[in-house]
């Protein structure tokens, strides 16, 4: 299974990782309904205990951006990014225990790898499944 990121989608990742750094950035991805394509993300502010190891989005900012997106037609929440500034792309502890959104897309860009990876979470089985990335 693959997920398809637009390079304006990619680069905002980055851009927001970047400006954030060493804390961990954080946001939604967007794209069209019926599809596996990424198409805008909306950056979010990371008001975690911790940012400098994990992420966490304001119930209120998540819940105005999920209003939002209903109101535009056409447009999904896909799901959520954040960077891992000083580590890999690949989920963590933290990440494992705090994935809730069954289906949906998590992203991770690595600032030191300069890599995007992206994972499809089974609330089930309590795993991710890597996903192919590719942009266009």
């Amino acid at each position: 299974m693959a997920v398809t990121f637009t390079q304006d989608a990619f680069e905002q990742i980055k851009s927001h990782s970047l400006k954030e750094r060493p804390i961990e950035a954080c946001g939604i991805l967007t794209g069209p309904e019926n599809s596996r394509q990424i198409s805008a993300v909306v950056t979010c502010a990371n008001v975690d205990e911790n940012p400098r190891a994990a992420y966490t989005i304001h119930p209120k900012e998540l819940l105005q951006v999920i209003d939002e997106i209903d109101a535009t037609q056409g447009i999904r929440l896909a799901g959520f990014y954040h960077s891992h500034p000083f580590s890999e792309a690949s989920p963590s502890n933290v990440d494992r225990d705090r994935a809730a959104w069954d289906r949906f897309i998590y992203a991770i860009y690595s600032i030191p790898l300069d890599l995007l990876k992206c994972y499809l979470w089974d609330d089930e089985a309590k795993i991710f499944h890597i996903l192919d990335v590719i942009s266009e």
